[in-house]
């Protein structure tokens, strides 16, 4: 019984640091990412916000609320403030 108990602990422990790992990796990932520019991160929402459009057929009268929900949308993908 001390032989499994002891490879649960290990198993669980192992878990745990991969976790961490995962963590730490996804971390640095962001913090090496190149900034976007104003340009690239307004492009991003507008292309956003023209496939809201096109999914109600450019129906007119929410052009504002598309901008706003992509805006939304790309800040959330980014983790952007």
């Amino acid at each position: 019984m001390a032989v499994i108990e002891h490879s649960k602990t290990v198993l669980h422990r192992g878990r745990e640091a991969a976790q961490i790992l995962e963590e730490e990796v996804a971390e640095l990932a962001e913090q090496l990412r190149p900034p976007v520019t104003p340009a690239e991160r307004e492009r991003m929402i507008a292309e956003a916000a023209y496939f809201r459009a096109e999914k109600r057929d450019f129906a007119p009268g929410h052009e504002l609320e598309d901008w706003l929900d992509a805006e939304a949308e790309v800040r959330a993908r980014f983790k952007w403030p």
